[in-house]
């Protein structure tokens, strides 16, 4: 019994140091990096010239009900600290996104890698709720009540250069505009979004039993923008190079 014990503990054991992602990285900030890495739940290891540093997990988002950030942080033989982020798609369990950075600047960094994770993958019904929360707004009086639906509209998205410690970084600037949408339309498009009776799409407290008709109600949304000619939904998420 004790054999049997040990083995399954071995097991175990082996199990939770299983990497949920490893490669490596190309990272461009002035000049090239590359970077070994192996990733885990709870921590990471970095190969930099050589010089390994050991990274721990400081924090984990949810973004999106599909996306997820997580950042490991540590420090090198310096003393420098360092960071490594990735953002990861849920569904797909593919990188999106890596990136680095220390005290005084970051780097984007190019890998094509799949990233295990233990999230459910995200039902219909939360994507089409986070698609309604992300193009819509609630407009509310002085008082903070409910008023009526309007609709995010892009009206240009901009991005402005600039210098950090001669590495450079872009900072998006966005103008949106909110396109009420008249309440007899809005319950057309939902009973939902009734000033009488609100009940408003929030992908991030979980599903409630009003939002089951959310991508019913996204279908009639985006058919609602379409014929009345309104612009773009926002985008989920921008990169830039």
């Amino acid at each position: 019994m004790k054999k049997i014990f040990m083995l399954f503990l071995c097991a175990f054991l082996a199990a939770c140091e299983n990497p949920v992602s490893s490669g490596t990285l190309y990272c461009t900030a002035g000049k090239n990096h590359i970077v070994d890495f192996v990733a885990y739940n709870d921590k990471a290891v970095l190969n930099v010239n050589g010089n390994e540093i050991n990274l721990n997990k400081v924090k984990e988002v949810k973004e999106t009900p599909t996306q997820v950030m997580r950042m490991y942080v540590g420090n090198d033989d310096e003393n420098e600290e360092i960071a490594l982020w990735v953002i990861f798609d849920i569904d797909t369990r593919m990188v999106i996104y890596y990136g680095m950075g220390d005290s005084s600047h970051s780097m984007k960094c190019d890998m094509v890698g799949r990233f295990e994770s233990d999230y459910d993958k995200p039902t219909d019904v939360e994507k089409c709720i986070y698609e309604l929360s992300k193009s819509t707004t609630a407009i509310t009086d002085e008082n903070g009540n409910f008023k009526n639906i309007a609709i995010n509209v892009i009206k240009s998205y901009t991005f402005t250069p600039s210098a950090d410690g001669g590495y450079e970084t872009n900072e998006g600037k966005m103008k949106v505009e909110f396109v009420n949408i008249p309440t007899e339309d809005a319950i057309a498009i939902t009973e939902n979004w009734n000033p009488e009776a609100p009940n408003l799409y929030d992908w991030t407290d979980g599903i409630s039993e009003y939002e089951m008709d959310a991508c019913e109600a996204l279908n009639r949304l985006k058919q609602y923008k379409e014929s009345h000619k309104i612009g773009l939904d926002i985008p989920e998420s921008i990169y830039v190079d």
